[in-house]
């Protein structure tokens, strides 16, 4: 770190030091506190234009999230059993929830069938 830099850190750490001790010294009415909160909003509705503007430049995903009907007729064990047997076959497998601990029956069904809609892409 430089000099420069150190003394602006410092100098920085002043400043704060000072605006807080101001900040609890000057008196809040109704008023100033209804005009701090305007301006936060406003700061906050302009951050989240900006996000939307750029989420909207990129490309989605689109993922229908349908789970076959031979998979939503699995029980949990059924279930456990083909994950089981894919990382077996697929040691290379990665999911988010690799132990699958705390999961929903929703959640594996939806996990087993990302899983076989996966290899199934990669040995087509």
């Amino acid at each position: 770190m430089t000099r420069f830099e150190k003394d602006l850190n410092t100098f920085m750490a002043v400043a704060h030091e000072v605006a807080l001790a101001e900040a609890y010294e000057t008196p809040t009415t109704p008023e100033v506190r209804r005009h701090a909160h305007a301006l936060s909003r406003f700061a906050k509705d302009g951050l989240a234009r900006i996000r939307r503007a750029e989420r909207a430049q990129r490309p989605t995903r689109v993922v229908s999230g349908d789970v076959r009907s031979s998979i939503l007729a699995m029980a949990r064990d059924a279930v456990f059993a083909r994950l089981n047997e894919l990382w077996t076959m697929h040691p290379e497998m990665q999911l988010a929830h690799r132990d699958c601990v705390g999961m929903s029956d929703d959640d594996l069904r939806s996990a087993l069938e990302d899983a076989q809609s996966m290899i199934e892409r990669l040995t087509v």
